[in-house]
């Protein structure tokens, strides 16, 4: 009989089998049977060190692992365990006698590793001669001190617009990022940082957040945490074009070749070109003609440069200004150019100098001082034309063109309509203006009474009566020293205040202390009406254009109308005054003005204005009343003569009046007063009359 049976041993080792048997007749039989089972499973391999995609710096290194043998009994003949390190297929090196169950094992490479990407693994073979392998893993070996890294871009002190454009080359055999940051150029602050995770040749963009000084900083990081740094310094980062303007030439001057300043054969260009970190380049062209010729120019300096001669025309000059940020800006200028032109009286010595005929510019040489001009009505006309001086001593800033006389000056101009006089009487005053000023003075040039516009005064029509432009157009000239301009002959009952740029009068409300540059005060002008010789003196600190306006009541009282106008809210009322004139000992001849006289230092008289009637009071006295009508016999008083020191000049008389004329003003006159009394009276009786009351 045969019997058949399995059994799985729990592990590999020496066995016993003991079995029993019986026949049909029940009888016993039994035995035993010793044998050997060998190990069949292979041990378990899993790896600790170093991680799967990790870097070393170092030539040689320990590969950690863990090896289980399911199989293993201690103290049996299957003990023998071993471990092998294969490195790119090839064995770095091995660990035997690995006696447990569970082993914890490390294995160093016994040959040195050069830079590269390697893949390892362990594999365990038991006693029984089972082998398992462990999973595979990358390592990256880098033996060097660090990435390589080269900014090519920006670079230090560099210029750039609001983009900036950051190049570099980086290399590492375990690579991992590039952190690119921009910085804030002065504090260091950290404005913004990018991470590139490539290698190679990169760019990168970055956006400065405004006008200012950037560090950019590029930093390379390997697996190792090795870092490589370049930093650039001082980029400048700008989107706003330098500023331009041109002062010379400009089209408020006549470029001629009797014109010592504005010389026709070689036209002068000024300009500046400022910007907040740096012009780069400056050129210029003329006429249009598309060949822009460089400049030499650098921040907030002013470039002076020849453009040679012109023929007669108008001509333009075109500027522009490069800064180191690629941004650019143009400006551009007209000039008059007159070949033939001699209208340029040259002034080269001190004392007084009558302006020639035909005469736009007035020339002061620099050694000129304490200078007289005078320019009569055959040369001024209707005044309209206009006269400039120039004045040879300039400084230009950034923010002003500034022009220092070289002791006092006197202008006198007579045109056939009002004499002007403008005094400068402080010597080495100083006039400052805008750039764009030339520093030629336009002496007071009349202009159309409709180019500026009357104050608006409650209860008042106004009515601009003169109007005279002084300095620069519409621009203002500020002065160092008060400077006195004389209307002659419009001391009379009527108002006078300035405006700019044609827009409306605003009125002189001071009046002078005195007529001295002293008198002025803490205004910035003030006024006075009728001094001796009935004219209109200003004292200002600044040119512009001055008026004369009358005001007139809007609804009049009585029969006839008003004869006394009170003063506006915030307008002085001047002082009429009667113009003294000299009666010929014939009133049918012709007669002859008298000489204004303008004294150095004089009170201002007459500045009380008139009194308005008063109603009286209970105790019966009267009201107060307007100045009393001459005698029939009286006749006007010659002005007194003028004080030895006065500044004289001398005002051309009109044309002589008709035959009879004399006698026809003095009657006009009389009747004048007799209406004025005749009004104050009926005012006076209509304050005075009792009250009738229960009728309507």
């Amino acid at each position: 009989m045969r019997c058949y049976f399995s059994y799985s041993a729990p592990a590999a080792g020496n066995y016993t089998l003991s079995y029993s048997t019986y026949d049909y007749g029940n009888n016993p039989a039994s035995g035993s049977l010793t044998f050997a089972l060998g190990d069949v499973v292979p041990p378990v391999v899993s790896l600790t060190y170093p991680a799967d995609g990790a870097s070393i710096g170092t030539t040689t290194s320990k590969f950690n692992f863990t090896m289980y043998d399911t199989n293993f009994t201690a103290n049996s003949t299957y003990t023998n365990n071993t471990c092998t390190l294969y490195i790119n297929g090839t064995a770095y090196g091995n660990a035997t006698s690995l006696n447990s169950s569970t082993t914890n094992g490390s294995i160093t490479n016994n040959a040195n590793l050069t830079n590269g990407t390697y893949t390892w693994l362990i594999a365990c073979t038991d006693g029984s001669g089972n082998t398992a392998n462990s999973a595979s893993r990358t390592l990256y070996v880098d033996n060097s001190t660090g990435p390589s890294l080269t900014v090519t871009a920006p670079p230090s002190y560099s210029y750039y617009n609001r983009t900036i454009t950051v190049a570099y080359t980086v290399s590492s055999f375990s690579f991992n990022r590039t952190t690119v940051n921009l910085l804030n150029g002065t504090s260091g602050a950290l404005l913004s940082s990018t991470n590139v995770s490539g290698a190679g040749t990169v760019s990168v963009n970055l956006t400065a957040p405004g006008d200012y000084l950037y560090n950019v900083s590029v930093t390379a990081y390997d697996n190792l945490n090795r870092n490589t740094a370049v930093t650039k310094i001082n980029v400048t980062a700008e989107a706003t074009a330098p500023t331009l303007a041109i002062i010379w030439p400009n089209s408020s001057v006549l470029y001629a070749p009797t014109n010592a300043t504005y010389n026709s054969s070689v036209v002068k260009l000024n300009f500046t070109a400022t910007d907040a970190f740096s012009v780069a380049n400056c050129s210029y062209s003329t006429d249009g003609n598309g060949t822009w010729t460089p400049a030499a120019c650098s921040n907030t300096s002013m470039i002076n440069v020849s453009l040679g001669s012109f023929a007669s025309g108008t001509h333009t000059v075109q500027v522009k200004a490069n800064d180191s940020s690629g941004n650019v800006r143009y400006a551009s200028a007209t000039f008059v150019v007159d070949t033939a032109a001699t209208s340029t009286t040259t002034v080269s010595n001190s004392g007084t100098v009558a302006v020639a005929a035909n005469t736009t510019n007035v020339a002061l040489l620099s050694n000129v001082s304490n200078a007289n001009i005078t320019a009569n009505s055959s040369v001024m006309g209707d005044g309209t034309a206009g006269l400039n001086i120039t004045i040879p001593t300039l400084s230009l800033t950034t923010d002003n063109l500034s022009a220092t006389l070289n002791g006092t000056l006197n202008a006198t101009i007579n045109t056939t309509g009002i004499s002007y006089r403008l005094e400068f009487q402080t010597a080495n005053t100083t006039i400052t203006g805008p750039t764009n000023w030339s520093g030629a003075l336009q002496l007071p040039t009349v202009k159309s009474t409709t180019s500026v516009s009357p104050p608006s005064v409650s209860g008042y029509n106004s009515a601009v009566l003169s109007v005279v432009e002084v300095g620069f157009g519409s621009e203002r000239l500020n002065l160092s020293s008060p400077a006195r301009l004389v209307m002659a002959g419009q001391g009379g009952a009527q108002h006078v205040g300035y405006s700019r740029s044609g827009g409306t009068i605003t009125p002189i409300t001071a009046t002078c202390d005195n007529d001295t540059s002293a008198g002025i005060g803490s205004n910035n002008e003030c006024v006075i009406y009728g001094n001796t010789g009935g004219d209109l003196v200003i004292w200002t600190t600044h040119f512009t254009s001055f008026s004369v306006f009358a005001l007139t009541p809007t609804t009049s009282s009585g029969n006839g109308g008003s004869t006394y106008n009170p003063a506006p809210p915030n307008v002085m009322q001047p002082v009429t005054t009667t113009p003294t004139t000299t009666p010929s000992s014939n009133p049918s001849t012709s007669k002859t003005l008298p000489t204004p006289t303008y004294p150095n230092s004089q009170p201002s008289t007459g500045q009380t204005p008139p009194t308005a009637p008063t109603k009286p009071s209970s105790s019966g006295s009267t009201p107060t009343q307007p100045p009393t009508q001459p005698s029939s016999g009286s006749k006007p008083t010659a002005p007194a003569a003028a004080p030895s020191g006065s500044n004289n000049f001398n005002v051309e008389a009109p044309a002589a009046p008709a035959p009879g004329g004399d006698a026809f003003g003095v009657v006009l006159t009389i009747i004048g007063l007799m209406v004025v009394v005749g009004l104050v009276g009926a005012a006076a009786y209509l304050l005075l009359k009792p009250e009738k009351k229960g009728r309507l």
